[in-house]
């Protein structure tokens, strides 16, 4: 029987008394803000802040959803589980969801795009937005209904597939991180710290190893999406702040009012943050291509490099060390809390570190190549949020047939450069990504063979204790090879981590069976390899955690031309 679709309110407004800390000692207090959006963490209430001794709070209880009702637009919404209480602002709004709603399933909605939108066009107020709970009460969302009664599977259905792509986009964002991380240390080994100089490289001044530098013009502008003929984009100094060159941080300035003339920026450009707030200011990136509408504010210069002596993107490096931009930011003068502003004159009185060109060519090539496989997990990064973005707003006015609904490949395309072994899935013998030869092997009703001798006494019978095993073996893994590379391959062969993947806990089989009785057997079978899915995702966050601990190193192999972990001494 298909499934249909009513409209279903999300919940009633709760009254709880509000509790005062009267003691000396600070208590755990948890914010629900979030302005980054619905593709952050998932977790519930995992943001604490500073808590005063004489404040008062607001009690949110299990199952109960707290917001900020200044700030519901931007996703500042969470729910209590697993707890039975927490303290938050009072000025927090709780309601608990309706009877007929899985908590899950509403909060995707309200951090899902197309829910942001509908909430936010309830929101009224000049200067900030504000939404009262009478109004949020009157929203209706789609619910699935099965038999007249609410179809609670397939609201948790509609939930994990939008939680598959998120984790995926999480993932991404990992891998982003990761990448920049390895080039920051990268240069660390490469050139040493560049205010201690103890690798005695050669000292210049800026005004040598920079001799020109150009400042734009500022004009004020109005906020669009697109520029228009008639227009041309002044840069924000938020253009460069991410690290990276974002074009999509200007303002539109009507053409027939210029008249000075305008500095463009153009591929390969490096621009500097002459001014901003005190961790912002001294930012820099390079600029990926030609921009002929795009042109500089007084706020940020074009550096213009000596190119004897060195290289762009060890320069764009340089400047976002941390030590020699601290250096850079002593410069700054302005009142600690206004916009802080470098002067030219000071900035070219700068010592820079001068390595040789060889070592700096050699870093550049390390830059390119990473920097090729960074765009490549950006570009899939933007494809997946488009997924989301389309599938919560079919789901969610009741456009998916939840009968003939099957998990999408959210994995995308997976870049076919496997030179960072700790951040994507490594080649099996078959040269196939195991997640992909996993997923067709659930496909063909086919179970890979695993002949070898175990040493476990019985098969796990939780997802805890198979990642209680896993981990064993991990460790394992690494307290034998100290001082040496970590092969990932070799860990995934291993014939021990091989049964356990593919032997689910009866336990959770059974609930995966009883969860899927209604649906068809390839649907079962999809979530049971989305299950083995979690077993390398938690795998590859060891590997993160363990590179944060430095337990693990990444290194660059100039033999093979790829990055290696090696296990620390």
């Amino acid at each position: 029987m298909k499934t249909n679709f009513v409209l279903e309110s999300i919940g009633k407004y709760v009254t709880h008394v509000s509790k005062k800390n009267k003691n000396s000692l600070d208590i755990k207090v948890y914010s629900v803000t979030n302005s980054k959006g619905f593709v952050e963490s998932t977790e519930y209430f995992n943001k604490e802040v500073f808590s005063k001794n004489t404040s008062t709070y607001k009690i949110v209880k299990a199952d109960e959803f707290a917001y900020n009702p200044s700030r519901i637009n931007v996703g500042s919404i969470d729910y209590l589980r697993n707890v039975e209480e927490v303290l938050v602002s009072p000025l927090y709004v709780c309601f608990s969801t309706s009877p007929n709603l899985s908590n899950e399933y509403l909060l995707k909605f309200l951090k899902s795009p197309w829910g942001n939108v509908q909430i936010r066009s309830k929101a009224q107020g000049a200067v900030r937005d504000n939404l009262k709970f009478n109004i949020l009460e009157k929203l209706q969302l789609p619910i699935p209904y099965k038999d007249n009664k609410p179809d609670y599977e397939a609201q948790l259905k509609i939930a994990n597939i939008l939680n598959s792509v998120d984790e995926v986009i999480q993932e991404r964002k990992v891998n982003i991180k990761l990448l920049n991380d390895f080039i920051r240390s990268t240069f660390i080994t490469m050139f040493g710290n560049p205010v201690t100089n103890l690798k005695a490289w050669k000292k210049k001044k800026c005004s040598l190893v920079i001799p020109k530098i150009t400042s734009g013009t500022s004009y004020g502008g109005e906020e669009v999406t697109t520029l228009s003929e008639d227009e041309y984009g002044v840069l924000k100094i938020s253009a460069v702040t991410k690290g990276f060159f974002d074009p999509s941080e200007r303002k539109a300035v009507n053409k027939k009012t210029i008249l000075k003339k305008l500095i463009f920026v153009k591929k390969g450009d490096l621009i500097f943050s002459r001014a901003n707030t005190r961790d912002l200011v001294a930012a820099c990136a390079i600029v990926d291509k030609d921009y002929d509408d795009l042109f500089l504010p007084d706020k940020l210069w074009k550096l213009e490099l000596n190119n004897e002596l060195v290289r762009t993107q060890f320069v764009d490096h340089l400047l976002k060390n941390e030590s020699f931009r601290n250096t850079v930011k002593k410069l700054a003068s302005g009142g600690h809390t206004s916009m802080l502003n470098i002067s030219m004159k000071k900035f070219q009185s700068l010592d820079f570190i001068v390595p040789d060109m060889d070592v700096q060519d050699k870093f550049c090539a390390v830059v390119e190549k990473v920097e090729s496989l960074k765009l490549k997990y950006k570009q899939n990064l933007a494809e997946l949020e488009n997924l989301y973005g389309s599938l919560s707003q079919k789901a969610f006015k009741g456009e998916l047939d939840l009968t003939k609904l099957s998990l999408p490949d959210v994995e995308g395309e997976k870049p076919v450069d496997d030179s960072v072994i700790a951040l994507q899935p490594v080649k099996a013998e078959s040269g196939s990504l195991i997640e992909i030869e996993a997923r067709q092997a659930i496909k063909d009703e086919q179970t890979p063979h695993v002949t070898a001798d175990f040493s476990f006494d019985e098969l796990p019978k939780t997802r805890e204790e198979r990642e209680a095993l896993l981990s064993n073996l991990f460790n394992e893994q690494i307290d034998d090879k100290k001082g040496q590379v970590f092969d990932l391959e070799v860990f995934w062969q291993d014939s021990r981590v091989q049964h356990l993947l593919w032997n689910m806990p009866e336990e959770e089989q059974s609930e995966m069976e009883k969860l899927f009785e209604d649906y068809p057997p390839t649907e079962l079978a999809i979530w049971q390899q989305q299950g083995k899915y979690k077993d390398y995702k938690k795998i590859r966050e060891w590997i993160v955690m363990a590179i944060k601990g430095n337990r693990l190193i990444q290194q660059f192999d100039e033999n093979s031309g790829r990055i290696q972990l090696k296990v620390v001494e």
